[in-house]
């Protein structure tokens, strides 16, 4: 890859006085990401064992079918709740919540209960099964208000009988709900407990078969990061993750054929992966670019060996976006493998570094501009993304979505 300057926030100049805001100016940076470091920053972005521990819990990512299960085992279901799918964690609640998943004191109360986890505005916008549920133990909450704005926990019999919530961040705080509400259940009839029709309890227009497991499925780790920053050093927090799905067909125009052959990624995937990395969910509120806003994508793929149908090949790339408001430039350095005869991405390995600006991004505390380190990867349907479908996310445009 080219050498290419950075972006930093500095002085604004204004635009006018009908506009009411500044626009932000740029400094150039020097990126420290190249061909023979990439692998690092990969690893440096990625989750540890601990970050990741929140995933040994069976999570349902969706209502329908932890309530189906609740009531079939007897047990009460805990639905955790954000303005965004929390198993993606596109809040900022959401991220913080993921502690306390790893707190070994609540481990007890965790252990009696069947897991649920959704996209509030989703159940909220829906008038099936779930929907109803969902606004029947609302009704029951005198927290209603703190749980629409902040997200949180609710716990419920699948029959639709509230037993308690909690929409702070405080694990001791919700470990006391949590007994409250066991002790609720505990005294519940038996009626009272389960669904009166199993069969009624489905999740309408969220069909897993849009899960492309013949496609590809990426998914990105985004990490605050100083200028300085070394990459074999201890992870900075907080941590997100969230998925893109390219369909096969999608996939087909990135087969690479011959050693040493170049291919530069057609216009179309390449800007799905640019507005897809191009998302501040650390330092802004994780709105996604507009296509408009798009001032370079480029992701070139280039054919190192080639043994049978096994093909591997390195990827060098750089993305920026902007508008009135913000903007956002990172670049890309990877590797990857692919299987001629399947026409299939075996694995994909980005290391991306990344800058945001704009009126609304949160300077660090240091008071460097905002950089941030991602790891990108292939992900199968077993792995972290817990069949989460791309039905199921309201982060990116509709016409983002699988469409084969």
């Amino acid at each position: 890859m080219k050498s290419t300057l950075w972006i930093s926030m500095v002085a604004a100049v204004a635009l006018g006085a009908c506009s009411g805001k500044e626009k932000v100016a740029v400094t150039p940076f020097e990126p420290t990401l190249n061909r023979s470091n990439y692998k690092a920053w990969y690893e440096y972005s990625r989750p540890d064992r601990n970050e990741y521990a929140w995933t040994l819990w069976e999570w349902s990512p969706q209502l329908a079918p932890a309530a189906r299960m609740a009531s079939a085992e007897g047990k009460p279901v805990l639905i955790w709740l954000e303005n965004g799918h929390p198993l993606g964690a596109t809040t900022t609640n959401g991220i913080a919540r993921r502690d306390w998943w790893t707190d070994v004191s609540l481990n007890s109360a965790l252990n009696k209960v069947a897991f649920a986890a959704d996209d509030l505005q989703w159940l909220l916008d829906s008038e099936d099964a779930e929907g109803q549920l969902i606004d029947k133990l609302l009704q029951q909450d005198d927290d209603r208000d703190d749980l629409l704005e902040h997200g949180g926990v609710l716990m419920a019999a699948s029959s639709g009988k509230w037993l308690g919530s909690y929409s702070g961040l405080d694990a001791a705080e919700l470990k006391l709900m949590m007994e409250q509400a066991l002790g609720t259940w505990d005294e519940l009839a038996s009626d009272d407990r389960r669904l009166a029709e199993m069969s009624t309890m489905v999740s309408e227009d969220r069909p897993a078969n849009l899960f492309p497991d013949d496609g590809l499925t990426l998914e990105v780790h985004r990490r605050p990061m100083l200028a300085a920053m070394d990459p074999t050093g201890e992870r900075t927090k907080p941590w997100t993750h969230d998925y893109l799905w390219l369909s096969k067909s999608e996939v087909a125009p990135l087969m690479l054929t011959k050693l040493g052959q170049e291919l530069e990624v057609p216009a179309s995937q390449a800007q799905r992966i640019g507005l897809f990395l191009l998302v501040d969910n650390l330092y802004s509120n994780g709105e996604s670019f507009d296509l408009e806003d798009l001032q370079l994508t480029k992701l070139t793929f280039q054919c190192i060996s080639k043994i049978g149908s096994t093909v591997r090949f390195t990827m060098s790339g750089e993305f920026k976006a902007e508008n009135d408001d913000r903007g956002m430039h990172c670049f890309v350095e990877g590797d990857g493998s692919l299987n001629l005869d399947k026409e299939y991405i075996l694995s994909i390995n980005m290391g991306v570094q990344a800058q945001s600006w704009g009126h609304s991004v949160e300077m660090p505390e240091d008071g460097t501009a905002p950089l941030m380190s991602m790891g990108l990867h292939r992900v199968n349907s077993y792995e972290g993304s817990h069949r989460i479908t791309p039905s199921q996310f309201d982060q990116y445009p509709a016409n983002w979505r699988v469409t084969d």
